[in-house]
């Protein structure tokens, strides 16, 4: 009977420690969400300047979708982008994945202006952006960051967005 005793001890003990874990966040729960990334293509209607105080004003390419609608796109700092030598015209045909989690103009991940053959990563997959505070590009996070010194030049192939 001590040994039945001993065994209905430590299952209790096991069961409390799963009701503790359980009801403890982990250090994962912290971490910055991953939100679902969208792919977004069409041609390029306008671009606008959006100021924020204390920020660096930031590029929104607002693109004409293939169903015909609007999408406004949080491209980056007017800098950066300048630094990059990425650039963007109306008509330009441009592919890109955004964090579509909010309200618009979504920030870009990733895009590629098709009739320029540039491409850029501009964030990375936790929507930490490749510039510094002052809106200069720095492009180092994750490696190679933004593809490196000026905008990636792809020959042939397609962007993937697999990853």
């Amino acid at each position: 009977m001590a040994a039945l005793g001993g065994a209905r001890g430590i299952g209790t003990i096991l069961l409390a420690a799963v009701l503790v874990a359980a009801a403890v966040p982990s250090a994962h729960s912290a971490a910055p969400r991953r939100e679902a990334l969208r792919r977004v293509s069409g041609e390029v209607v306008r671009i606008e300047t959006l100021e924020r105080d204390q920020q660096p004003a930031m590029r929104v390419v607002v693109l004409r979708g293939e169903d015909g609608t609007e999408i406004p796109m949080l491209v980056g700092p007017a800098t950066a982008l300048d630094e990059l030598g990425l650039r963007f015209e109306p008509g330009d045909r441009v592919r890109a994945r955004v964090f579509a989690g909010g309200d618009p103009p979504w920030p870009v991940h990733k895009i590629r202006n098709d009739s320029r053959g540039q491409m850029a990563r501009l964030r990375t997959l936790t929507r930490m952006p490749l510039w510094d505070g002052a809106g200069h590009w720095v492009g180092t996070w994750g490696g190679r960051g933004g593809m490196g010194p000026g905008p990636h030049r792809e020959h042939g192939g397609s962007m993937r967005h697999g990853r």
